[in-house]
């Protein structure tokens, strides 16, 4: 293969490629750094995913600009695609760029040279076309960059409103290795917790956090926000569909914070209709959702082997 299995760019454009046994590595100028399998790669060959690969591009691409590496196996492909989505409107695809060109921009006075379908991924957005549109919004009504044509792609650099836009978007979005958890707070759901939750978020490089777990004198609304603005991902289970578990997977996703969902086997059937659409871990105990957390952590937001320990 000569060329990036998820954008078809090839070798020569931006696209380098490593085997090492049966795991190709895959260092692209639009999708980033990730390792695919060869039997990925088969089934992309075949068509699967054809009109969703953007939504692999974007999640690879996402993934190292936050310093990580996505591992796409066959079976892990479906669950990115399900849980990648696009940006919730402008404004926060925006945000996405905005954040991507600062680190891009040694010197504040410099234009960036881009090309719209690496925007796209960078935003997270279908197509170049839609990457275009944001761009013009963020120039023409917000003044959060200026373009001109550079070498025959455009040229990007931030006003200073967008360098206040991009401190804004920093700060409530970090790169944390704290995951919190929305579940029910039932006493019998401890077990699941300390047997199923807790250790399969340690297992991938994480650190639990539960608000139960916490002392605290204030509103716990108010220690909930500030803790999920702080996580780098959150871990909602939707068993006995509790109403705080659908707020607080609701308030990270409003901030991008990235939502794994978790439901018991038999309720599984009962989820809201708005939320049905998502890809759920459906487990049956605390040992079968251990397992299943790992691998989806690891598949959608690994944090370097070196940080997990072996597996059990």
């Amino acid at each position: 293969m000569t060329a990036c299995p998820l954008c078809n760019r090839p070798s020569d454009r931006g696209a380098r490629l490593e085997r090492i046994g049966e795991t190709l590595k895959v260092t692209c100028d639009r999708c980033g750094g990730f390792d695919i399998t060869d039997s990925a790669v088969a089934e992309l060959e075949r068509g699967r995913f054809s009109n969703e690969r953007w939504k692999l591009s974007a999640a690879t691409r996402q993934a190292t600009e936050r310093g990580r590496r996505l591992r796409l196996t066959s079976d892990d492909m479906e669950a990115v695609v399900k849980t990648t989505e696009p940006p919730v409107g402008p404004l926060e695809g925006i945000d996405r760029f905005i954040v991507w060109l600062a680190g891009q921009q040694p010197f504040h006075e410099r234009f960036i040279p881009v090309r719209p379908d690496d925007i796209s991924a960078v935003m997270g957005v279908p197509d170049g076309a839609a990457a275009q549109y944001y761009l013009e919004t963020a120039r023409d009504q917000l003044h959060l960059l200026e373009i001109k044509g550079v070498g025959g792609a455009l040229g990007c650099r931030l006003t200073i409103a967008g360098w206040r836009r991009h401190e804004e978007a920093r700060q409530s979005r970090p790169d944390s290795l704290q995951a919190f958890v929305a579940m029910w707070f039932d006493d019998g759901m401890d077990s699941i917790y300390s047997d199923g939750f807790a250790p399969g978020i340690s297992d991938a490089g994480y650190r639990p956090y539960r608000v139960k777990d916490e002392e605290h004198g204030g509103k716990i609304d108010d220690l909930i926000v500030r803790q999920i603005r702080r996580s780098g991902i959150v871990v909602a289970d939707f068993t006995a569909q509790r109403p705080n578990v659908y707020y607080e997977a609701g308030f990270a996703d409003g901030l991008g914070i990235p939502v794994i969902r978790c439901v018991r086997e038999p309720e599984a059937k009962d989820l809201h209709f708005d939320t049905r659409q998502y890809g759920h871990i459906v487990w049956q105990d605390g040992n079968d959702l251990r397992k299943k957390l790992r691998n989806r952590i690891e598949a959608n937001f690994p944090v370097g082997a070196a940080q997990r320990p072996p597996a059990p």
